[in-house]
């Protein structure tokens, strides 16, 4: 249950993640959700250059300002070379430990093209609601 309901007694009130929650009552709406932008986040920084886990996770924190937590963007990019939209290897530096490297497939691309366009029908349907 809920802090802030059962505090209020609302005993009907449930949420499995609340902190992700802001109340209203007993209703609850959830906030726009930016993981769901993460893989689009993370083909966009490798259509700019190919990059290692650890070059991604910064890029996307330092430009976008996401904090996309590194356990979860390793998974995606082994999601992502299974389904084929980006290809790895490793590197070894002249110092340092050997690094695996992504690149972004042709499918890739075309699935970022594709999630690009949403994002800017998105953005226009945001800038009417907002209006």
């Amino acid at each position: 249950m809920c802090h802030r309901h059962e505090e209020e007694g609302h005993e009907h009130c449930h949420h499995e993640h609340e902190e992700e929650m802001i109340h209203e009552g007993c209703h609850y709406y959830k906030p726009t959700p930016i993981r769901g932008l993460a893989h689009t986040l993370i083909l966009k920084t490798l259509k700019e250059k190919n990059a290692s886990g650890s070059e991604i996770h910064e890029k996307i924190t330092k430009e976008y300002g996401v904090e996309i937590p590194k356990p979860m963007i390793y998974m995606i990019l082994r999601r992502m070379e299974r389904m084929g939209l980006v290809t790895s290897k490793w590197e070894t530096g002249e110092t340092g430990p050997a690094k695996r490297i992504y690149t972004i497939t042709e499918e890739g691309l075309d699935i970022l093209e594709r999630e690009m366009e949403r994002i800017r029908k998105l953005k226009e349907l945001a800038e009417k609601i907002l209006k």
